[in-house]
């Protein structure tokens, strides 16, 4: 289920059935909608005012392990057990590009434009980090975690030029995004896992699990 609650005095709202499955990653859009993914292998699109579902992407053939959008709120982005990560064009909710090339279970992607280039990064449960080029679409380069430890979160800082890979190690790796090399291997929740970053202008907020 999703519960849905106003902050200001701590009050649920509204309750809804919104999958077979649990859910494993929600995104916000511009404010006004919610994306939801499950185990079940559905992304669902929700009005966030009016608790419905506007509309569901279905594609992957196994359970999708996150998603997000981009800033445009065009794009949506999701990964999967699959071992895939699919591009999904928010109006008519077709899937109308598939990455393949990892050999484990994606478990994270984002994708970032800073104007001039159009990058995408994933992560999957065998450690690796790849970078794809999203104008050819081509994976440009994958890091391998030295410890292959699952891959669980992934953000871009384009103010400083630098993107950042949350670990099951407890740790998270920083890559310059000019030749995206490991600039940075900070440990965070040493013996945990580092299950999810965001980066802000402020910083980097991680949680651990």
């Amino acid at each position: 289920v999703i519960s849905f609650w106003e902050l200001r005095k701590y009050r649920k709202l509204r309750t809804i059935q919104s999958h077979n499955s649990k859910i494993t990653s929600f995104a916000c859009g511009n404010g006004t909608n919610l994306l939801s993914a499950s185990t079940d292998g559905f992304i669902k699109l929700w009005d966030l005012e009016t608790a419905k579902l506007v509309n569901t992407f279905q594609g992957h053939t196994s359970e999708v392990t996150s998603v997000s959008c981009d800033e445009r709120q065009l794009l949506i982005t999701s990964t999967s057990v699959d071992c895939t990560i699919k591009l999904w064009d928010t109006r008519s909710g077709k899937n109308f590009r598939t990455l393949f090339g990892n050999k484990a279970p994606v478990l994270c992607a984002k994708m970032r434009s800073n104007g001039r280039d159009n990058i995408l990064a994933s992560g999957s449960s065998n450690g690796q980090v790849k970078i794809w080029d999203m104008h050819m679409p081509l994976c440009i380069t994958t890091h391998q975690m030295p410890s292959s430890s699952p891959v669980h979160d992934v953000d871009f800082d384009w103010e400083k030029k630098r993107m950042i890979a949350a670990t099951g190690d407890g740790y998270f790796n920083v890559y310059d995004s000019e030749y995206w090399e490991i600039t940075h291997h900070v440990p965070v929740h040493v013996g945990g896992c580092v299950s999810g970053l965001v980066c802000t202008p402020q910083g980097i907020v991680t949680c651990s699990s």
